[in-house]
């Protein structure tokens, strides 16, 4: 874990290359369109196997890469470029899980839009697709200015449901309940709505 942030970056890189690529497949199933997405899952697919490679990277039990020294000794060995070629290589390592990153996010995104266009509902919507082979609930979580959205509440088009929207910190975040495996649901944001009817929270004193 000398890496927290590129391994976390990986770990989520590789669920969103299973969500692309099923994704993508069910676009197509579904419409009949899409577009081939084999390169960039083939280059996501290499980056990430060359990044989890666990001899790719000197060390320096490796030889060649430096001198042991420890406190200011170690400072001063750094400043006069004793590592540069071993922390050159933990970079060229590191890199590699970025690169699938910028290849698998703006991909993944652009799939997501494309199916959400494809709704036929009219007013400001959100879509809730769940990459997972089983029904799931959970708090939706997007990141978006304010002012995108004035509403207090999202309705679901298929069941009718209500549920309350928070929008704080330029965060919008409600409740989804059972959105189907591999599947999705499109909720409307609504301006106002009478909860009276729903199973939101009560307070018991």
């Amino acid at each position: 874990m000398s890496m927290p942030r590129e391994v976390k970056g990986s770990r989520n890189i590789s669920t969103d290359l299973f969500t692309l690529e099923s994704t993508n497949t069910l676009y197509k199933l579904w419409t009949g369109g899409g577009s081939d997405i084999s390169r960039e899952v083939s280059d996501a697919y290499l980056n990430e196997l060359l990044f989890d490679e666990h001899t790719f990277g000197t060390a320096m039990g490796h030889g060649h890469s430096g001198v042991w020294t420890y406190g200011d000794a170690f400072k001063l060995a750094r400043a006069q470029g004793v590592y540069d070629g071993i922390e050159r290589s933990w970079k060229e390592k590191g890199d590699r899980e970025f690169e699938a990153e910028k290849i698998v996010v703006p991909s993944l995104t652009r799939q997501l839009s494309e199916l959400a266009e494809q709704v036929d509902v009219k007013g400001r919507r959100i879509m809730v697709y769940n990459s997972l082979p089983w029904v799931r609930s959970g708090i939706v979580t997007i990141r978006e200015s304010s002012q995108w959205n004035q509403g207090i509440a999202v309705k679901d088009i298929q069941t009718g449901e209500l549920f309350s929207l928070a929008n704080k910190d330029n965060t919008l975040r409600f409740f989804a309940r059972d959105i189907p495996a591999m599947g999705y649901r499109t909720y409307l944001l609504l301006k106002d709505a009478d909860f009276a009817n729903t199973d939101g929270l009560v307070v018991d004193e």
